[in-house]
């Protein structure tokens, strides 16, 4: 459940445009959860958006 928090947390920074700490979250969720693709895929998508 902690890498489902940090995931939401993740989210919630995105939509307030504080993409390094969304990344920071989402990075922490995949120490957790290493094989959640729902993970991996808002985490390429946090990349994108920091350095399209």
């Amino acid at each position: 459940m902690k890498a489902r928090s940090l995931y939401m947390d993740a989210l919630i920074q995105m939509g307030a445009e504080k993409y390094e700490k969304a990344l920071k979250s989402i990075s922490n969720a995949l120490e957790s959860s290493p094989k959640n693709m729902e993970y991996q895929n808002l985490k390429k998508l946090i990349l994108k958006t920091i350095a399209p």
